[in-house]
Order: C-alpha cells, then structure tokens, then sequence
C-alpha cells in the first residue's frame, strides 16, 4: 500500500472498510504481505490503537491474518459458489465507540465471516442513526433469507413480515415466540443460577437488580427474579426515572443515577446489573466519588463486554455472565445456511435453536 499522511479524521470503521476496499479493487493475492500498523497508523494518522482495532475487525472477517513478530498478510479469499443474498437488519446506534463495538460489532463481524465463507454475500438492510426505516416487499423478495432482531416484530410489521415469501430467522431474547419463523434464542437461567450460587457461597444476603425500560431489560429481570426467588436469594429493584430507555446512553445514564441512589441511601448488598452499559455507569460514580470497586460497591453484570476486542484496552474489572454472542452468531448461520440449501419455505417447518448463558467470569467488582 503507498503511504501518505492523511488530514481526514479517521475511526477503526473507515480504515478497515478502506483496507478491504484496496484488498478487493486491487485483487490482492492470498498471503500477500500489507502495511506495518505503524505504517498505517502514520498514513490515517490515528493512534496504533485505533489501527489495532481495525485489523482485529478484518481478522474476525476472515479478510486478513495477523502472523507474530512478522506482520498482516490477505487471507485465502473464498471463491461465491453460489449467488445467494441473505438481509441482516442493523438497527443499534452505530455511533462506534469502543462499547458498542464489543456490544453489537461482535455478532456482525462472525456473521460476515461466516457467511463469506460460504459463499454467501450479508446485506446489511437497515443501519439507523436513531431513526425508523422499513423496505418495501419489493425491495424484500431479493433476497433469499432475511435476519431480523424480535425487537422489530410489531403489530403493525408483523402482517407484512407473514406476507413476505422469504425465509426468516428471528435472533430472539429468552422466550420462544408464537410466530411464523425460524428463531435462535439466548437464555439466561444458567448464568444467572451460577451468579447467584456463587454469591450465595460468599454468603452475600440480598441483591440490588439494576435495569432499565426496555423490553430486553425487563425481561431479563423478571427472570432473574424468579430464579432468585426459586433460590431463596432477597432482592430488591434499583429505582430508575421513567424516561430512561435500553439505548446505550440511556443505560448508562440510568446505571449513574442507580449508582448514586445505592450509594446516597447507604445501602448494603450486591448490585447486580442487567447490561455491562448499566454497570460501567455506576462504576463511573464509584470513580467519581474516590470509592473502590469491589470493597466499598460490589457489581455483577450480564454481557461481559470487557472480553470482546476492541473494548478491552485495559484491565477487565467488571464480574460478568457473558453473553453467548459468538455462539448465536455461529448458531444463526448455520441455522440459515440450512435453510437456504434445503430451500425450507414452508412456514409450518419452522426450526428453533436455543443458545445458553453459562459463563460466570470473577473479577474486581466482586470477588
């Protein structure tokens, strides 16, 4: 790649998107060596850690391969061995910071890598900025199989979704749902079974549920609560104002507001957060009070988003169950790479996969 310094603001998005556009426009052979990381960090003039982050995405795609102590090379590209279409509906807030990444990016870049590995090119139909889009059945019946988070099913979508003569597969929350489709669910009892077992052996006495008014928070509460109540486990709900909603800012708003209630009213126990975007708003009032993580405020989350490259520039501080990401992506291409090469467009053979949370990782926010 020629080399020359750029006054462009650049983000991990634009470089691995301009890094795949040179790989594919100039044909670029297999094992063919690219530009040092210095290199380009010098070219985007960014730091080496946003050019690291932009690698790791096209080594998760399966663009490139990184060798130690030797460089980045253009991975064996695969050959289309058929020409199939699959839509992924994107509909987070791609504002790209390293939270989101970890959040939502983890799902999408397994999904890309697996399906080009097939032969099967992903069209990413929707990526709102904080807006509402639909396409037309027009613009639908192009494709061979659509990808649609449940959270986009409603009254007023679903007649048009059951109209449509293409495959779908619903990526879904906890609970199978009464519809038409093909679903990959994510469950959460066993991780929170084993959170819970493992703060009842710390003979911790009562728990401090922190969530927030989205239908995936709610959910997850209602089952923690549940199990907690099978379990014999005193919990009790972090308040929050009415107008805090999932999207990412907001969770984070609203975990800063529960942070200072626990705190402001002195209470003792355990927060357990529903979402690692609560969590990191109450530690950022423990950091901002000059209390210590893990002794003077003890947190457990759900996602374990401090794993996931790029979000983890540091050291991991926040006790989590990790959500399954890599598994539902795994689980959705396999599941509609099935559909495709079985042609299964009967709506009466409908296949549902179900995907656990199992991992508990122990780290500072609670020993």
């Amino acid at each position: 790649m020629t080399i020359c310094i750029s006054k462009k603001k650049y983000t991990a998005k634009d470089i691995a998107t301009d890094i795949e556009a040179y790989i594919i426009d100039t044909s670029q052979k297999s094992n063919t060596a690219l530009a040092t990381s210095k290199e380009l960090a010098k070219k985007y003039n960014v730091s080496s850690m946003t050019v690291n982050r932009a690698i790791t995405t096209l080594v998760e795609r399966g663009l490139i391969y990184r060798v130690q102590g030797k460089g980045t090379f253009v991975a064996k590209q695969t050959v289309k061995k058929c020409d199939k279409l699959v839509g992924y509906f994107a509909w987070q807030h791609n504002d790209h910071t390293p939270l989101n990444e970890a959040a939502y990016g983890t799902f999408e870049n397994i999904l890309i890598k697996r399906f080009n590995e097939l032969g099967i090119t992903v069209d990413f139909v929707i990526r709102p900025e904080f807006c509402q889009k639909t396409i037309t059945s027009f613009d639908a019946i192009k494709y061979d199989l659509l990808i649609i988070p449940s959270g986009m099913i409603t009254p007023q979508t679903m007649p048009w979704l059951k109209r449509l003569p293409v495959p779908i597969i619903m990526v879904c929350d906890a609970k199978v749902l009464e519809y038409p489709f093909h679903q990959v669910n994510h469950y959460y009892d066993l991780g929170f079974e084993a959170a819970l077992n493992y703060l009842k052996r710390k003979k911790v006495k009562n728990i401090f549920i922190a969530h927030v008014d989205g239908e995936t928070s709610l959910h997850r509460a209602a089952v923690l609560r549940k199990i907690a109540d099978d379990m014999g486990v005193y919990h009790k709900t972090l308040p929050f104002k009415p107008e805090m909603s999932a999207a990412t800012h907001f969770a984070f708003t609203c975990g800063r507001e529960q942070g200072k209630y626990f705190l402001d009213n002195k209470l003792n126990g355990v927060i357990f957060a529903l979402s690692d975007f609560i969590a990191f708003g109450i530690i950022d009032v423990v950091k901002e009070r000059n209390l210590e993580l893990g002794k003077d405020v003890k947190i457990i989350s759900y996602d374990n988003l401090e794993s996931r490259a790029p979000f983890n520039s540091g050291d991991a501080v926040v006790t989590s169950i990790t959500h399954p990401l890599m598994e539902l992506a795994q689980q959705t291409v396999k599941l509609a790479d099935d559909i495709i090469e079985n042609n299964i467009k009967d709506l009466a053979v409908t296949k549902i996969i179900k995907v656990p949370a199992r991992e508990l990782v122990i780290r500072k926010s609670f020993y």
